[in-house]
Protein backbone atom coordinates (compact mmCIF):
# COMPACT_ATOMS: atom_id res chain seq x y z
CA UNK A 1 0.00 0.00 0.00
CA UNK A 2 2.83 2.12 0.76
CA UNK A 3 4.53 1.68 -2.56
CA UNK A 4 1.19 2.59 -4.60
CA UNK A 5 1.15 5.57 -2.43
CA UNK A 6 4.44 6.44 -2.90
CA UNK A 7 4.63 6.07 -6.71
CA UNK A 8 0.79 7.62 -7.34
CA UNK A 9 2.28 10.69 -5.35
CA UNK A 10 5.56 11.02 -6.99
CA UNK A 11 3.55 10.41 -10.53
CA UNK A 12 0.97 13.20 -9.64
CA UNK A 13 3.39 16.16 -8.07
CA UNK A 14 5.81 15.13 -11.80
CA UNK A 15 2.78 15.99 -13.75
CA UNK A 16 0.03 18.44 -11.95
CA UNK A 17 -0.53 22.02 -13.98
CA UNK A 18 -2.31 24.63 -12.92
CA UNK A 19 -5.56 25.57 -14.74
CA UNK A 20 -3.76 29.02 -14.87
CA UNK A 21 -0.69 27.64 -15.61
CA UNK A 22 1.57 29.92 -17.95
CA UNK A 23 1.38 28.52 -20.94
CA UNK A 24 1.00 25.12 -22.95
CA UNK A 25 3.81 22.26 -23.02
CA UNK A 26 4.08 21.95 -26.79
CA UNK A 27 4.28 18.54 -28.31
CA UNK A 28 6.82 16.25 -28.01
CA UNK A 29 4.84 13.56 -31.38
CA UNK A 30 3.41 14.67 -34.13
CA UNK A 31 0.63 12.59 -32.12
CA UNK A 32 0.24 15.08 -29.78
CA UNK A 33 -3.16 17.25 -29.66
CA UNK A 34 -1.88 21.10 -29.52
CA UNK A 35 -4.87 23.01 -30.87
CA UNK A 36 -6.24 25.23 -28.27
CA UNK A 37 -9.82 24.66 -29.70
CA UNK A 38 -9.88 20.93 -29.00
CA UNK A 39 -8.83 21.96 -25.03
CA UNK A 40 -11.78 24.70 -25.26
CA UNK A 41 -14.12 21.88 -25.95
CA UNK A 42 -12.58 19.73 -23.51
CA UNK A 43 -13.19 22.73 -20.76
CA UNK A 44 -16.58 22.53 -21.29
CA UNK A 45 -17.57 18.95 -21.07
CA UNK A 46 -15.16 18.05 -17.80
CA UNK A 47 -17.80 19.88 -15.54
CA UNK A 48 -20.32 16.96 -16.75
CA UNK A 49 -20.98 14.65 -13.99
CA UNK A 50 -20.82 10.82 -14.81
CA UNK A 51 -23.73 8.59 -13.62
CA UNK A 52 -21.94 6.99 -11.00
CA UNK A 53 -20.87 8.01 -8.12
CA UNK A 54 -18.63 11.85 -8.75
CA UNK A 55 -17.63 13.98 -6.59
CA UNK A 56 -16.85 17.11 -6.64
CA UNK A 57 -14.50 18.21 -9.08
CA UNK A 58 -11.39 20.52 -7.57
CA UNK A 59 -8.94 18.98 -9.31
CA UNK A 60 -8.74 16.35 -12.21
CA UNK A 61 -6.60 13.10 -13.48
CA UNK A 62 -6.20 12.93 -17.09
CA UNK A 63 -5.29 10.29 -18.80
CA UNK A 64 -2.32 10.85 -21.14
CA UNK A 65 -3.58 9.12 -24.29
CA UNK A 66 -6.83 9.69 -25.97
CA UNK A 67 -9.50 6.97 -25.61
CA UNK A 68 -12.47 7.34 -28.50
CA UNK A 69 -14.71 4.85 -26.51
CA UNK A 70 -17.56 2.14 -27.66
CA UNK A 71 -17.88 2.49 -31.59
CA UNK A 72 -21.29 3.76 -31.69
CA UNK A 73 -20.56 6.87 -33.96
CA UNK A 74 -20.40 6.51 -38.17
CA UNK A 75 -20.81 3.70 -40.61
CA UNK A 76 -24.64 2.34 -40.03
CA UNK A 77 -25.42 4.99 -37.51
CA UNK A 78 -24.75 8.16 -39.56
CA UNK A 79 -28.44 7.33 -41.28
CA UNK A 80 -29.52 8.82 -37.85
CA UNK A 81 -27.33 12.01 -37.99
CA UNK A 82 -28.49 15.36 -39.83
CA UNK A 83 -26.62 15.96 -42.94
CA UNK A 84 -24.63 19.13 -40.60
CA UNK A 85 -23.58 16.67 -38.00
CA UNK A 86 -21.97 14.44 -40.55
CA UNK A 87 -18.50 16.35 -41.36
CA UNK A 88 -18.02 16.88 -37.69
CA UNK A 89 -18.75 12.52 -37.46
CA UNK A 90 -16.39 12.14 -39.83
CA UNK A 91 -14.15 14.47 -38.63
CA UNK A 92 -14.09 12.45 -35.06
CA UNK A 93 -13.31 9.05 -37.15
CA UNK A 94 -10.64 10.46 -38.59
CA UNK A 95 -9.20 12.21 -35.95
CA UNK A 96 -9.49 8.65 -33.57
CA UNK A 97 -7.85 6.67 -35.95
CA UNK A 98 -4.74 6.81 -33.96
CA UNK A 99 -4.08 7.19 -30.22
CA UNK A 100 -3.22 11.36 -29.69
CA UNK A 101 -1.32 12.57 -26.98
CA UNK A 102 -3.00 15.47 -24.02
CA UNK A 103 -0.99 17.93 -23.16
CA UNK A 104 -0.30 19.44 -19.87
CA UNK A 105 -0.28 23.54 -19.83
CA UNK A 106 -4.03 24.65 -20.83
CA UNK A 107 -6.44 25.78 -19.33
CA UNK A 108 -9.36 23.18 -18.49
CA UNK A 109 -10.80 25.18 -15.46
CA UNK A 110 -9.48 23.43 -13.20
CA UNK A 111 -5.95 21.97 -12.08
CA UNK A 112 -5.00 18.85 -13.96
CA UNK A 113 -2.53 16.05 -13.72
CA UNK A 114 -1.04 14.08 -16.90
CA UNK A 115 -1.07 10.49 -16.20
CA UNK A 116 0.70 7.95 -18.45
CA UNK A 117 -0.09 5.08 -19.37
CA UNK A 118 3.37 3.90 -18.49
CA UNK A 119 2.51 4.76 -15.23
CA UNK A 120 -1.19 3.73 -14.73
CA UNK A 121 0.60 0.53 -15.71
CA UNK A 122 3.18 0.09 -12.83
CA UNK A 123 0.77 1.76 -10.24
CA UNK A 124 -1.88 -1.15 -11.13
CA UNK A 125 0.85 -3.70 -11.02
CA UNK A 126 2.41 -2.28 -7.71
CA UNK A 127 -1.12 -2.81 -6.33
CA UNK A 128 -1.39 -6.50 -7.61
CA UNK A 129 -3.45 -6.16 -11.08
CA UNK A 130 -2.26 -7.92 -13.78
CA UNK A 131 -3.52 -9.46 -17.36
CA UNK A 132 -4.17 -12.41 -15.28
CA UNK A 133 -6.30 -10.49 -12.34
CA UNK A 134 -9.73 -12.09 -11.19
CA UNK A 135 -12.39 -10.95 -12.96
CA UNK A 136 -13.83 -9.42 -9.54
CA UNK A 137 -10.96 -6.98 -8.60
CA UNK A 138 -9.95 -6.75 -12.08
CA UNK A 139 -11.40 -3.13 -12.45
CA UNK A 140 -8.48 -1.64 -10.34
CA UNK A 141 -10.82 0.37 -8.31
CA UNK A 142 -8.79 0.77 -5.19
CA UNK A 143 -6.21 2.18 -7.75
CA UNK A 144 -8.78 4.86 -9.67
CA UNK A 145 -9.92 5.89 -6.26
CA UNK A 146 -6.48 7.54 -4.88
CA UNK A 147 -6.51 9.72 -8.01
CA UNK A 148 -8.29 13.40 -7.23
CA UNK A 149 -11.88 13.50 -7.44
CA UNK A 150 -11.72 9.82 -7.25
CA UNK A 151 -11.06 8.84 -10.73
CA UNK A 152 -8.91 8.88 -13.79
CA UNK A 153 -10.75 10.78 -16.92
CA UNK A 154 -9.80 9.89 -20.43
CA UNK A 155 -11.06 11.83 -23.30
CA UNK A 156 -11.08 11.08 -27.44
CA UNK A 157 -9.31 13.50 -29.64
CA UNK A 158 -12.10 15.96 -31.07
CA UNK A 159 -13.94 16.11 -34.05
CA UNK A 160 -14.96 20.02 -35.86
CA UNK A 161 -17.05 20.48 -39.01
CA UNK A 162 -14.74 22.91 -41.11
CA UNK A 163 -16.11 25.94 -39.58
CA UNK A 164 -15.45 24.92 -36.54
CA UNK A 165 -18.72 25.69 -34.66
CA UNK A 166 -19.86 22.02 -34.46
CA UNK A 167 -17.79 19.36 -31.86
CA UNK A 168 -18.05 15.86 -31.18
CA UNK A 169 -15.81 14.60 -28.35
CA UNK A 170 -16.25 11.18 -25.72
CA UNK A 171 -15.41 11.16 -22.49
CA UNK A 172 -14.80 8.31 -20.33
CA UNK A 173 -13.37 7.43 -16.29
CA UNK A 174 -10.93 4.91 -14.98
CA UNK A 175 -10.14 3.23 -18.22
CA UNK A 176 -7.64 0.02 -17.98
CA UNK A 177 -4.12 0.27 -19.33
CA UNK A 178 -2.83 -2.33 -21.99
CA UNK A 179 -0.89 -5.00 -19.88
CA UNK A 180 1.95 -4.80 -22.56
CA UNK A 181 3.35 -1.68 -24.07
CA UNK A 182 2.14 -1.11 -28.04
CA UNK A 183 -1.37 -3.73 -27.68
CA UNK A 184 -4.85 -2.97 -27.69
CA UNK A 185 -5.66 -5.58 -24.66
CA UNK A 186 -7.79 -4.13 -21.76
CA UNK A 187 -8.36 -0.71 -23.36
CA UNK A 188 -11.99 -0.54 -21.53
CA UNK A 189 -12.68 2.25 -19.52
CA UNK A 190 -15.42 2.12 -16.83
CA UNK A 191 -18.37 4.09 -17.85
CA UNK A 192 -18.18 7.41 -20.52
CA UNK A 193 -20.71 9.03 -23.33
CA UNK A 194 -20.30 11.32 -26.27
CA UNK A 195 -20.61 14.66 -26.11
CA UNK A 196 -22.24 17.30 -29.18
CA UNK A 197 -21.55 20.95 -28.78
CA UNK A 198 -22.01 24.34 -30.56
CA UNK A 199 -20.12 27.25 -30.38
CA UNK A 200 -22.07 30.07 -30.56
CA UNK A 201 -20.92 34.15 -29.46
CA UNK A 202 -17.18 32.63 -28.79
CA UNK A 203 -18.16 29.79 -26.25
CA UNK A 204 -18.59 26.18 -26.64
CA UNK A 205 -21.80 24.78 -25.71
CA UNK A 206 -23.20 21.20 -25.50
CA UNK A 207 -26.16 20.59 -27.46
CA UNK A 208 -28.37 17.31 -25.94
CA UNK A 209 -30.86 17.02 -29.45
CA UNK A 210 -28.62 15.43 -31.48
CA UNK A 211 -28.63 11.73 -32.29
CA UNK A 212 -24.48 10.84 -32.30
CA UNK A 213 -22.66 8.90 -30.13
CA UNK A 214 -23.98 6.90 -26.72
CA UNK A 215 -23.38 6.56 -23.49
CA UNK A 216 -21.81 3.50 -21.86
CA UNK A 217 -21.17 1.73 -18.38
CA UNK A 218 -18.89 -1.70 -18.64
Amino acid sequence: MRTLQAALALALALFTFSANSSGPVRAQTGQSITDPEAYAVYATVIPERFSTGDKPLTELALLQETRAGVDCVGGEKDKRVQPEWRPVVESYRKENVRVRIIQAGFNLGVPYSIVSVAQLRTLMRDAGYSKQSHESNGLGLDVFARFPSGRLVGLSAVGFNAERTRALVAMQFNCLPSWEPGTQSARVCYEGQHFTLEKNDGRWKIVRNVPVGCHWVA
